[in-house]
């Protein structure tokens, strides 16, 4: 069976590690690639098109915005 990493209570020494792990994940997530959905928006979004985009109905006409 695996041991468990020690794991500090002392309570400057927890946040320190915490805060390792989480730019530790948030460098992960920005090295790994882009969707290809989430790309191919940008691009779209990119284009310069500056068309509204088609009205969106969202089901409750109470709370709806109606488009000019």
């Amino acid at each position: 069976m695996r041991r468990l990493p020690v794991i500090s209570l002392d309570p400057m020494k927890f946040v320190q590690a915490f805060a390792a792990g989480l730019r530790a994940e948030f460098a992960d997530a920005a090295r790994a690639p882009l969707p290809e959905y989430l790309a191919a928006l940008m691009r779209e979004l990119e284009d310069g098109d500056q068309t509204q985009p088609a009205s969106i109905s969202c089901g409750a006409s109470h709370l709806c915005v109606p488009k000019t």
